[in-house]
């Protein structure tokens, strides 16, 4: 049976291993040497496994009313205290615009997602990707975040697809024939990764073809619309044009509430309706803020002797990480 202690140690590190769940999934996909991957492929089992045990934990403890979770010291850690992309485990709120997005691609369309920093467009993005993943299409994930350059990424893709090369044109032949869904995060970048207005407007053609053997789409993310990063020259054509573009906005009232309560379950300290009306009011309902803000009070919840408020930490994380 589960003791309150052993079930405190496995929430100690969870939203750490779904982080490092994505991160080694993301490394997975750009990774050709064997060796290596055999190495990831270990790694990623263990982290299920464990994700797993949790679980079960977690279900043994839901059957037995008499057994309460313990309230969480300072070093157990802070279920609000998460930086990375979230895990397709913790994805709370948006499923209507979801759906939307999901109709788009399943009815030929690419989509751009448009959105202020950490608003959540990698998160929202990682979830399609696991989505169509998981319905037979080759999904390939592009970071112009990282700092290397875009035939790397190529490169990548058509390993992915069973080919060699890493140019434009070698692409379009290991694409042709199959559906392969792109997914850009960071596109904003692309420009300096190599990424430019010409690429882009293959991709369009691609994305047009009239083979009916092959279905491409393109889901991309940024903060700015792809007229801005790719403005009109001489061109007669929108290299972007075939980028719908999908406003990525704060959370609804509800999805709030929602998403506290998501990373409070199971959990002895909680937040009172007038605490959640707080975080909500000063955090405006951007899922980043809330988290943050939801993490300070957590802090101050378990030491309500600390010397400093959570409010003005609160407001420090903003100026240092927005």
């Amino acid at each position: 049976m589960a003791t309150p202690e052993s079930l405190a140690r496995l929430q100690q590190d969870l939203n750490a291993a779904d982080i490092l769940l994505s991160k080694i999934r993301k490394a997975l996909l750009y990774e050709d040497d064997p060796q290596k991957r055999l190495k990831l492929e270990a790694e990623l089992a263990d982290t299920l496994r464990w994700i797993v045990q949790f679980q079960h934990l977690q279900a043994e403890v839901k059957s037995h009313p008499d057994l309460k979770m313990p309230a969480l010291e300072r070093s157990q850690g802070n279920p609000f205290n998460t930086l990375g992309i979230v895990g397709v485990r913790h994805f709370v709120g948006r499923k209507t615009k979801l759906e939307k997005i999901k109709k788009a691609v399943d009815d030929g369309n690419s989509v751009i997602l448009i959105g202020p920093p950490r608003i959540g467009k990698s998160s929202f993005m990682r979830h399609i990707y696991e989505a169509y993943a998981n319905e037979g299409w080759q999904a390939v994930f592009f970071d112009f975040m990282e700092p290397i350059p875009v035939r790397e990424h190529y490169a990548a893709l058509t390993r992915k697809l069973g080919a060699t090369g890493n140019t434009y044109q070698e692409v379009k032949a290991a694409v042709l024939g199959r559906s392969v869904i792109l997914f850009v995060d960071e596109l904003e970048s692309g420009p300096k990764r190599g990424f430019n207005a010409e690429q882009l407007g293959g991709f369009q053609s691609l994305a047009r073809s009239d083979d009916n053997d092959t279905r491409f789409r393109v889901v991309a993310a940024s903060t700015h619309p792809a007229k801005e990063i790719y403005p009109m020259t001489d061109r007669i054509s929108l290299p972007y044009a075939f980028l719908r573009p999908e406003p990525l906005a704060t959370f609804s009232p509800v999805e709030c509430a929602a998403l506290l309560q998501h990373y409070l379950a199971d959990n002895a300290l909680t937040f009172t309706a007038e605490m959640q009306a707080e975080l909500i009011q000063i955090s405006e309902r951007h899922p980043f803020k809330l988290m943050r803000a939801a993490c300070r009070l957590y802090d101050n919840l378990l030491d309500p002797e600390a010397e400093e408020d959570w409010k003005a930490l609160y407001a420090f994380d903003l100026i240092n990480m927005m």
